[in-house]
């Protein structure tokens, strides 16, 4: 025997195939059938995907091949026989489940000389298990290569999943923060809604009470109007009286002070009539005080002669002159000498305020006719004056188209009768007759007032 087979000999002394019973090979068989295979369709159970031996074997012959120099294309590189052997005896040292580890085979039937059976039919058909493991590699090599790809595709699927799910993520948590935001602005509004609600029954309490005030307050108004007659019938009596002291104390200056003031206050009170009560007994406080100073000033006056201003009878004293219009028609110089005899003269309105009172005066005794007054042109003609021998002066009231040069005779002037301008003066012959108007100074007299 060679030292090769001595040594392939030796190196299967522990390698006795153990005798395994029938379920176990097929447990194991199940178990390898449900790890799935790359060469099957994953929807096709154990049935190989149809595929051509060719383009098999074309792609087979793409995986590198360690049997092959990279230089060398696809043929086989020649190696020497003690390399195969000394892979044969490599692989025949690697452990192997099929074998059970033992120190002898004399528990088995063949012995040693099944040992050498085996060993020389390895040393036969080496050559031929060799390319049949090379094979299986590459067939092992092209089913993991689309494993691989997809297991790629599948990490990037996955990656994009990741991301698409951190995106959702943050959007949700974006979300829950505005969900928080929006609930403390909810609880905000429900405390502003529940104080709306607090006020609003207030209200309505307050409202309730309303009528009842409303009630209480026409009452009092009530009350207060009737104090409020009560109060303008006294005042319109103590207006009486102090009319009466008016015209018979006409010396009593202060008093009149205090009866304006008085008479201003009694018409505040009635634009306000909240304060009436107040102010009435302030004025009756007044009225008692004005009376006990009466009463004194009675008790010490017995006699009080005073020089006071007095017109004519039937004359109207304003701005401190008496005037006095006549429903009298007479000439120029008549009405002159009537005037005269009153202790006066034809009346002469310097101003438009004088003017307009006449104008009202003579038109409440008589509108039909026209009324001389102290104007003329007698002296020089065109050159008017008045009766007193003044100037015209700045103001005048000529009516339009006046004085007239028609003829020489207008040389005396009078308020027009025409009712579009009765307050305008016109020239007319002296010798017409017309209604006057007079003026006078006031005169004195004497009164004699006793206690």
């Amino acid at each position: 025997m060679s030292e090769e087979e001595q040594q392939s000999q030796a190196g299967d002394a522990s390698a006795t195939p153990t005798r395994q019973p029938e379920p176990y090979w097929r447990s194991r068989a199940d178990t390898a059938a449900k790890i799935p295979n790359p060469m099957y369709a994953s929807n096709a159970g154990t049935t190989p995907q149809p595929q051509s031996l060719r383009s098999r074997a074309d792609d087979a012959a793409k995986i590198p091949n360690p049997m092959y120099a990279s230089n060398a294309g696809a043929t086989r590189m020649r190696q020497p026989l003690s390399y195969w052997r000394s892979l044969a005896n490599a692989a025949a040292k690697m452990f192997n489940p099929m074998y059970a580890f033992i120190s002898s085979d004399g528990a088995h039937p063949g012995g040693a000389s099944g040992r050498r059976g085996v060993c020389s039919f390895l040393r036969a058909h080496r050559s031929c298990l060799a390319a049949g493991i090379a094979v299986l590699l590459s067939l092992i090599a092209v089913g993991l290569a689309p494993l691989t790809f997809s297991n790629k595709q599948e990490i990037s699927q996955l990656s994009t999943t990741v991301k698409r799910d951190q995106d959702d993520i943050r959007h949700l948590s974006a979300t829950v923060d505005a969900l928080k935001r929006g609930q403390d602005a909810l609880k905000s509004y429900q405390d502003d809604m529940r104080q709306l609600s607090a006020a609003v029954n207030a209200l309505k309490r307050e409202q309730d009470g309303i009528p009842t005030a409303v009630d209480d307050l026409k009452r009092d108004l009530d009350n207060l109007s009737t104090t409020v007659k009560r109060d303008q019938d006294d005042i319109r009596h103590l207006s009486a009286t102090v009319d009466a002291l008016k015209r018979g104390q006409d010396a009593l200056k202060g008093y009149q002070d205090d009866m304006r003031q008085l008479s201003a206050a009694v018409n505040a009170l009635k634009r306000e009539q909240d304060g009436i009560p107040t102010a009435v007994d302030d004025l009756k406080r007044d009225l008692d005080n004005e009376r006990s100073r009466i009463a004194t000033l009675d008790q010490r006056l017995h006699v009080i002669e005073k020089t006071l201003p007095s017109c004519p009878e039937g004359y109207t004293i304003w701005r401190g002159i008496c005037y006095k219009a006549f429903d009298a028609r007479k000439s120029f110089s008549e009405a002159g000498a009537t005037c005269r005899a009153d202790g006066g003269t034809l009346a002469m309105p310097r101003d438009a305020d004088t003017n307009a009172f006449l104008f009202s005066l003579y038109m409440s005794v008589n509108v039909r006719f026209a009324y001389w007054i102290g104007l003329h042109d007698q002296t020089e003609e065109g050159k008017f004056e008045w009766v007193d021998g003044s100037a015209l002066g700045p103001y005048n009231s000529w009516g339009q188209g006046e004085p007239e040069k028609y003829g020489a005779d207008e040389d005396c002037v009078a308020y027009s009768r025409k009712n579009y301008r009765r307050d305008k003066w016109i020239d007319a012959p002296c010798h017409y007759q017309h209604n006057f108007v007079c003026q006078a100074v006031p005169g004195t007299y004497h009164i004699r007032i006793i206690s």
